[in-house]
């Protein structure tokens, strides 16, 4: 049977790990509870309380306190990297070139979306309006990147965004289709964050 100065150095490792989860309200209630029951383990040394009933109990809120700066940390993390990629994607042009009319509106809803919110400014030219380069040059010469849809595209559009990638050192993503959408995002928000 623990003796009560070892009953009381457990309380207090107890107690000191629930002082690093001080971030949370309820550290500061279990906290006192920790005080409280060491003043009692102190007052009362012959007294019939069971202190490993109050250990297992003050255990239990210390979990609970753990689990909750876990939840906080992780919803942390996420507002975090949702405030990033908005920075990230904010002010940006984008040029979508080529693929079905549904495949770009789908693509810029999906990067809007991930952009949370960011002001994102987008030009696209379908397939079938393949312009002289010039026209598509000056169309294109102050993006940031330029998507080419190359599943739906014919090789004189393809030519252009690969003449103004060389001309006006525009970075360049060719994607066949959006069948791996999230691969394709991410190496887009690599792209658009080292142009920085």
């Amino acid at each position: 049977m623990d003796s009560i100065n070892d009953k009381y150095n457990r309380l207090n490792k107890l107690k000191n790990r629930i002082l690093k989860h001080n971030i949370f309200s309820s550290a500061s209630k279990e906290y006192n509870d920790f005080e409280e029951v060491i003043d009692l383990l102190l007052e009362k040394e012959t007294s019939p309380i069971d202190f490993e009933q109050e250990i297992q109990a003050l255990n239990i809120r210390l979990n609970q306190c753990i689990a909750g700066k876990k939840r906080a940390l992780s919803s942390l993390e996420r507002n975090i990297e949702k405030n990033t990629l908005k920075k990230i994607f904010d002010k940006r042009k984008i040029g979508i070139v080529g693929g079905h009319r549904t495949d770009r509106e789908e693509l810029i809803k999906y990067i809007k979306l991930v952009g949370n919110g960011a002001s994102i400014k987008f030009q696209e030219t379908p397939p079938e309006n393949v312009p002289p380069h010039r026209k598509f040059k000056e169309k294109y010469r102050d993006m940031d990147v330029i998507i080419a849809i190359t599943g739906y595209v014919g090789h004189s559009l393809t030519n252009h965004v690969g003449k103004i990638e060389k001309e006006c050192n525009i970075k360049t993503i060719f994607i066949a289709d959006l069948s791996d959408i999230d691969t394709f995002i991410k190496e887009l928000i690599q792209c658009i964050d080292s142009k920085e």
